[in-house]
């Protein structure tokens, strides 16, 4: 696996982020972001939960485009609690569709939480964008999203999460169809400590079969 720090621009910041692509390979393959969790509840693109996903990913054959949101790790400005941080998903989509050795006609989107919740804001809106996965998202993002269905959409959902309760994310999409299906990881809580593995694998099966 190869790794690249990168940089790129969101509204005038500098914001970091890491590319990881296969070895032995120049691609073009296809690219997957992933937006991290509440900083506040320890996210950033070093979280166990992305890296697991993003090693998963490529040795699935994608380049994992992981980076921390504004004031978060080394990224520029202020964390605004989901305020100015949907400009920051953006970025990261367009960033990654103009990258060489990305196939820019096929591109994937992973979030945890409050990444989730980004990226179910402005993942929809990305023409690009041919398959999303949602890992623990508020119930509450599935009022505003009903473009979703447009691509196939995996929600992964812990069965002990109190945060993002089945219950309540079940209820939501509902009328969502065959494109939107819903994985179920039994024991795993909001921090999906000791599940990690299990959701990257959930993750990386996923966005294969989309392909």
């Amino acid at each position: 696996m190869r790794q690249t720090a990168i940089g790129f621009k969101s509204k005038g910041l500098m914001l970091e982020g890491v590319l990881a692509s296969p070895s032995g390979d120049q691609g073009p393959f296809p690219g997957v972001v992933l937006g991290h969790g509440h900083p506040h509840l320890g996210g950033t693109m070093e979280s166990p939960l992305v890296l697991n996903a993003t090693a998963k990913l490529v040795e699935a054959g994608f380049a994992a485009f992981r980076f921390n949101f504004r004031g978060v790790g080394d990224s520029e400005g202020e964390f605004t609690n989901g305020k100015a941080e949907p400009q920051d998903m953006k970025a990261a989509l367009d960033f990654v569709g103009r990258l060489p050795g990305v196939d820019r006609k096929w591109i994937g989107v992973v979030g945890y939480s409050f990444g989730a919740s980004m990226a179910a804001v402005e993942a929809p809106k990305v023409k690009r964008v041919k398959a999303a996965v949602l890992v623990s998202p508020p119930p509450s993002v599935f009022t505003s999203a009903g473009s979703w269905p447009r691509a196939p959409l995996l929600i992964v959902a812990g069965s002990k999460d109190k945060l993002s309760p089945v219950e309540g994310i079940e209820s939501r999409i509902a009328g969502f169809g065959p494109e939107t299906q819903l994985s179920v990881i039994d024991g795993a809580d909001h921090s999906w400590e000791g599940y990690e593995s299990l959701q990257a694998e959930a993750v990386a099966t996923f966005l294969s079969g989309c392909m």
